[in-house]
């Protein structure tokens, strides 16, 4: 079964339960409108320059590797890897982390190169930073 799905037993027929399969909906998906407006990444999680005081949604691929590189990953990562990003493309792995958890986690090891769980967990926290209020 695809991600944003989930199966759940609704009824029963000759005896066996009947599968129905409901899509479900990201518990904190964000609103596009919200990144491309407001720009929710406090200033600790901004890279130092003056591109990067718009919204998220509008960060150009320097801005976002200024970021990677501001948020402390290890130096394992490739900071350069985050070179095929810009603001919208850094939204839409959000929305695929909601989305398919299993998907994200293996892009960030495999296109992202975070192997180390120290990596992936400063990476999501200041991805979150960026995304919510």
């Amino acid at each position: 079964m695809g991600c944003g799905a989930s199966t759940t037993a609704t009824k029963e027929q000759n005896g066996s339960p009947v599968l129905t399969r409901i899509k479900d909906e990201p518990k904190d998906s964000p609103k596009d409108s919200n990144y491309a407006e407001s720009g929710p990444c406090t200033n600790k999680e901004r890279p130092n320059n003056s591109a990067t005081t718009a919204p998220v949604g509008k960060w150009q691929e320097k801005d976002v590797i200024s970021w990677a590189k501001k948020i402390g990953l290890s130096q394992r990562v490739k900071v350069e890897a985050f070179s095929q990003f810009n603001g919208d493309l850094l939204i839409e792995l959000w929305k695929l982390k909601q989305e398919c958890p299993t998907v994200y986690y293996s892009a960030l090891e495999r296109d992202l190169a975070m192997a180390g769980q120290m990596d992936i967990l400063k990476f999501n926290r200041a991805l979150s930073a960026c995304m919510t209020n």
